[in-house]
């Protein structure tokens, strides 16, 4: 509903619970790109894929941080890793009108 800060809070509480969370890591890291900090949000999507590497969605975070960057082949490599992973997930759609631009 983009009240950021309040999700920014929630998540960051979320991972002092729960520190190996990669859930928690990946939608933080969403909330830090809404924000436009690519860099910190970027940490919090690899930080993810540590705890879980089949985590789709922080490929499919990853990928949107590439494609703000202007790094084309990193962001297909994510959203490759992203259908592989979920390839009915719920960005799969998004994902494969990405590869195809």
């Amino acid at each position: 509903r983009g009240e950021w800060s309040e999700a920014l809070s929630e998540f960051q509480l979320s991972l002092r619970a729960n520190p190996d969370s990669a859930v928690a890591e990946s939608n933080l890291g969403f909330v830090l790109f809404d924000l436009g900090r690519l860099d910190v949000a970027a940490s919090h999507q690899a930080r993810a894929l540590q705890l879980d590497p089949s985590m789709a969605n922080a490929h499919y975070g990853l990928a949107q941080i590439a494609k703000t960057r202007g790094d084309d082949a990193s962001a297909r490599g994510h959203w490759e890793s992203y259908l592989r992973l979920e390839p009915k997930g719920y960005f799969s759609r998004r994902a494969r009108e990405e590869l195809g631009r």
